[in-house]
Formats: C-alpha cells, structure tokens, sequence
C-alpha cells in the first residue's frame, strides 16, 4: 500500500507590481499572439482557423527564464494554477485545457508540482459563428523562483478563414499534443482508496505496469 500524505495547503505569494498588471498584446490577423513578458518568463497564445465544426486548435505557451517554475494544473502546497477565460464577447469558448506531465519538487515541507522549462498547454476552442474570429484571452499563471510572481495578460488573435496552412503553428501544436501523457493501459488501476478520518492521509492500493518498483527499478512517482 502507497501512502500520500496530503498536508495543509500554503499559498507563499510575494505579490508584485500590484498582481502584475493586465497589459493586452495583440497581433492583427496572425496566429501567434505577441510574447506577453514579466521578471520570471514570458508567454503567448497560439492558434489555428477554426474548421469546419467550429473547433479551434490552440495552446498557450510559457517560457519560464533559467531557474524558475509554472506550474500544473493541481501546484501542490505552494503556488498557482494555469487559469484561461476567453472574453464571452468573442463568440469563442474554452472547452478543455490538456496538460504534459510535470515534476515533482521539494523545499523543505513545500511541495511544488512544476514545469521548470518551456511548456506548452494544448486548448481546446469552439467558436459560435462562422467567418473571421477574434479570441480575446485573459491568461494567469505563476512564475516562480525564490518568489512567487502573479503574471497576468490578455493575449489577442484575429484567425481568418482556413485557406492556408501554417506549418510553423501547426509544428508547434503537434509538438503539445506529443507531449501529452499517454492513456492508462490495462495493467495500470487503483484497485482500492481510502481517506483517513483526518483526511490528512490518502491511501492507495495501485496496481503498476511491469510489477511497478523493484530491484533495479526506480519507485513511481505518483
């Protein structure tokens, strides 16, 4: 049995430039917004024509600078998750938000679940109407080094009709889907799940590929 110790959840945030003001950045008919920059990284929105059902492919990409962090969807105790709102105004809406497999890392008692390079994050967009689109983004993230720095910016795209291709997107975005996480496969289960009455401790009876830890093997990491 594997145990999870779940431990009181701290937000360490040093707060900067009064939350790191809203600054838009926008490109004109392009599929690549302009990079939105702060002290820790930078980011931008990417994205191709919406196909013939509305869908639209697009990711943000974050670049954290050498020696600082951005973190997953679930941070751990410490830090700020990835948060997309699409304008309602738009016409477009925000369906999923796919995510690669990050790193664990420890300081002390804190537990962050991080990137600590160039990520990007596959979105899944529709939008209501037909003809040109605007997607008008509102991205916030942390950014993290020895402090935790809120960057906020609204990321701008206008996407014409599909009447080209666009490789240098298209690579991007394959490149996303590439590094997603893999289904589970059929040796891969929790078989069992329990909380403890003090729901500080989450246990597991796990069922892993290969006979999961071993000798000569390195122990998951869950």
């Amino acid at each position: 049995m594997m145990i999870i110790s779940s431990g009181p959840r701290r937000l360490l945030i040093a707060i900067v430039s009064a939350v790191a003001a809203l600054v838009p950045f926008s490109s004109a008919h392009a599929e690549m917004s302009a990079w939105a920059t702060n002290e820790g990284g930078r980011m931008r929105l990417v994205a191709l024509a919406p196909d013939a059902g509305g869908k639209i492919r697009a990711a943000l990409q974050i670049e954290p600078k050498p020696g600082w962090i951005t973190y997953w969807k679930e941070p751990g105790n410490s830090g700020i998750p990835p948060q997309i709102t699409i304008a309602a105004e738009s016409g477009v809406t925000l369906d999923a938000i796919a995510y690669p497999v990050p790193k664990h890392f420890f300081n002390g008692a804190i537990e962050d679940i991080a990137y600590d390079a160039p990520v990007t994050l596959p979105l899944s967009l529709t939008a209501a109407g037909k003809g040109p689109v605007t997607i008008d983004a509102a991205a916030f993230i942390g950014i993290c080094k020895d402090i935790c720095i809120p960057f906020q910016a609204n990321l701008q795209l206008k996407l014409g009709p599909a009447i080209q291709s666009h490789p240098q997107e298209e690579e991007i975005l394959q490149a996303a889907d590439a590094r997603l996480p893999k289904p589970p496969s059929q040796d891969f289960d929790v078989t069992v799940h329990a909380m403890s009455p003090d729901r500080k401790t989450l246990s597991l009876d796990l069922v892993l590929p290969g006979g999961g830890a071993g000798e000569g093997k390195a122990a998951p990491d869950i």
